[in-house]
């Protein structure tokens, strides 16, 4: 089982490894906002008594837009926090946790609500895994990108932010997120972040990270072909259990 962790709720994915990475079930739980995360948790498994089974795997993603990079040949665990408060705000409650990406020389730091925490340990113990939503994003276009030649700019929209990812050939180019509550803004980032990294607008290609039905993602697609030769959407990997099995296997 995955849970997915973000603003507006969980995403709650159900998994059958010999059949398919994709998941044989999907539930929605919408979180009541005047309510922590610890309590909507608690809601959620009173409403569905079967996330208590008990599972072989549970991966939780934390989704949200606080995070931050540290290089890896810089990085000590017991430092985290600090690295963590160097670029982000203090907040009441909560723990900085670290995935580590040796293939990019990069760790991801993030911060996830510390009782909700342990309260995922609590129902799974040593079944648990977690990762920043940013986590299997990044390893599974570290693996793709292998398989391909040239340069990708990949866009994603992450609440009222715009994440940008540049790769070549798998290799990292650039990490950023700014902003952008709106596709015009979208657009003006990576018309920007193109021009910075010299991409070629004949050759080179952009990916939106996404469904074509979301409107944010088809204005954004609308947008950008007149000016991008290539220009294509793909699905976020965080429904996929290979990527996250991936992020498991660095």
């Amino acid at each position: 089982m995955s849970i997915r962790i973000h603003t507006d709720g969980f995403s709650i994915y159900i998994y059958l490894p010999i059949e398919s990475s994709k998941p044989i079930y999907t539930q929605q739980y919408d979180a009541e906002e005047t309510l922590s995360v610890t309590a909507n948790l608690k809601m959620a498994y009173d409403q569905f008594t079967w996330m208590s089974h008990p599972f072989d795997r549970v991966y939780v993603t934390v989704d949200h837009a606080m995070w931050t990079l540290v290089p890896l040949s810089l990085f000590k665990p017991e430092y985290a926090a600090d690295f963590y408060y160097q670029n982000l705000p203090r907040r009441a409650n909560e723990e900085v946790l670290h995935d580590i990406l040796p293939s990019n020389d990069l760790v991801v730091l993030y911060a996830f609500d510390r009782t909700a925490l342990e309260q995922l340990k609590h129902y799974y113990a040593k079944t648990l895994v977690c990762y920043a939503q940013y986590t299997p994003l990044l390893v599974q276009l570290n693996f793709e990108g292998k398989k391909t030649i040239g340069r990708k700019l990949f866009a994603m929209q992450v609440e009222d932010h715009l994440q940008l990812i540049a790769m070549e050939r798998g290799e990292l180019q650039l990490v950023n997120q700014v902003y952008a509550p709106v596709p015009a803004d979208m657009g003006y980032y990576i018309f920007n972040t193109w021009r910075i990294l010299g991409y070629d607008q004949e050759v080179d290609e952009l990916v939106l990270i996404g469904h074509k039905q979301i409107d944010e993602v088809q204005q954004l697609l609308d947008l950008m072909k007149p000016y991008i030769a290539h220009v294509g959407v793909t699905a976020s990997p965080f429904e996929d259990l290979d990527a996250l099995i991936r992020c498991e296997l660095l």
